[in-house]
């Protein structure tokens, strides 16, 4: 089956080529994605967030945008109870530096995505965080790359969105520069039409982009 034929198998009454069963994210997982955000130049101050419409997805995207706003010394390098203090006395200057301009879900059918791709899209923010299962955010991302000024280099995503079907379904250039974070706290990055896996706080890739299998989205950290 091609690909445009898959896409247009999941606008019908079927279930998706591709099911994923999202977890609930893991602490490790918080906490890396607002470290990789830190570690951008320039700063990244206003993000908006996307999200699927399950109880996962959902919640990951709360809690993200309540350690955002709080800054929660999420990524410091620093101790941790000391962090935790300076980001306890320094509440409001967190909530003024780091916002969210929106939060916008998406559906898994929808006829073409494109009124949440436009909320998703508009605002300019300095970087888009988004977290669901494989097909949805494909099919999001496709719409987006279409008609949107959305650029997958200042996308960040959640573990779920890490794998190797996501990439063959929404197309390796669509995603081109998307970058992410594993449960256990390592760094991803679409380059190249692969995955290319990072250890944890490590700034250089452990390897060449991988090839596109399809054990990966089933072996991932």
């Amino acid at each position: 089956m091609t690909k445009s034929s898959r896409l247009r198998d999941w606008r019908g009454g079927g279930e998706d080529p591709v099911v994923a069963q999202q977890g609930p994210h893991t602490e490790l997982e918080l906490r890396a994605l607002i470290a990789l955000l830190h570690d951008q130049r320039p700063r990244v101050r206003s993000v908006s967030i996307g999200h699927a419409r399950n109880s996962a997805a959902r919640a990951a995207a709360r809690a993200f945008a309540a350690a955002w706003r709080a800054d929660n010394a999420f990524g410091r390098t620093e101790d941790s109870a000391g962090a935790a203090r300076e980001a306890a006395d320094n509440i409001d200057a967190a909530i003024d530096e780091h916002t969210v301009l929106a939060v916008v879900d998406w559906p898994e059918q929808a006829a073409s995505w494109l009124r949440q791709a436009r909320r998703f899209a508009a605002g300019a923010p300095d970087a888009w965080v988004v977290c669901g299962a494989p097909a949805g955010w494909a099919r999001m991302a496709r719409r987006l790359r279409l008609s949107t000024d959305w650029s997958p280099a200042h996308t960040y995503a959640f573990a779920s969105l890490g794998t190797a079907d996501m990439v063959e379904l929404a197309g390796a250039q669509t995603v081109e520069g998307l970058r992410g974070v594993t449960s256990q706290g390592g760094h991803w990055e679409i380059s190249r039409g692969g995955i290319t896996l990072l250890s944890p706080r490590s700034p250089s890739p452990s390897a060449d982009p991988l090839p596109l299998p399809t054990s990966w989205a089933k072996t991932r950290s």
